[in-house]
This record gives structure tokens, sequence and C-alpha cells, in this order.
């Protein structure tokens, strides 16, 4: 009785162990990479910011993430694109941060978070 417990014990560990990331076929690219700002909305003419942050698991092995927009700069390089290194002290998760300055551009701004060949897109309102 007690073997057959520790072996339906230890079945059900091993599968709620695995991770999705082990079966690239089983989550989505797109869900891997996640992209986020502090503020979507912010005023033009270099006088808004928002600071833009994107999050990968560390399983997935990538140690840096490029940042891309339509309009406006990234603050650090004063360009339109920047490469960051992914940093977790203890988080199952590596994050990547810029932040991003408006230029004289109105209307909708596209950020890009790019790892590999995985991308994910924000829209911020540059008014």
């Amino acid at each position: 009785m007690n073997k057959i417990l520790f072996s339906t014990l230890f079945i059900c560990l091993s599968i709620s162990c695995n991770s999705p990331l082990e079966d690239p076929d089983s989550i989505a690219p797109e869900d891997i990479l996640q992209l986020s700002a502090s503020m979507t909305s912010i005023q033009s003419g270099g006088k808004g910011k928002t600071w833009v942050m994107a999050r990968i698991p560390k399983e997935a092995g990538i140690l840096d993430i490029t940042f891309t927009t339509t309009a406006g700069k990234f603050v650090q390089v004063n360009d339109k694109i920047i490469k960051q290194l992914t940093d977790s002290l203890v988080d199952p998760y590596r994050y990547a941060s810029t932040t991003l300055i408006s230029d004289t551009t109105k209307g909708d701004v596209y950020i890009t978070a790019e790892a590999k060949s995985i991308r994910k897109r924000i829209k911020i309102v540059f008014n």
C-alpha cells in the first residue's frame, strides 16, 4: 500500500514540476515575454517620460532584451533602440528596463521588446 501511495505521489509531483518552457510547444512564444509601461499616455514635446519593463522566465536562458520605439528616445542612449541585460536576484524571472522620453510626435507610439525571436509590443500615447 505504501509503495502505491508513494508511486502515485511521485508521479503527481513529477507532472506538476514540469515547466511550460521545457516543452516549447506547450506555450506560445508571445506569452513568455511580458512588456509593460508605468504610464501609457504621456505629454509630448520631451516633457513626458515612462518607465518600460520586460519580464521573461529565467529558464528561457535569455540574457538581453532589445527595446525599440517608433517615436521618442530611450534616455540611457538618446536613441530609438537599446539593448538591456536582464537581471534578477531571487525571482524566477529576469527583468530588463529602460526609460522612454517623448518627442514632438503626437499620437500612438509603439514600443517593442525583442528577445531572440520573441517579440511583444505595447502602445504609448504622446499627447
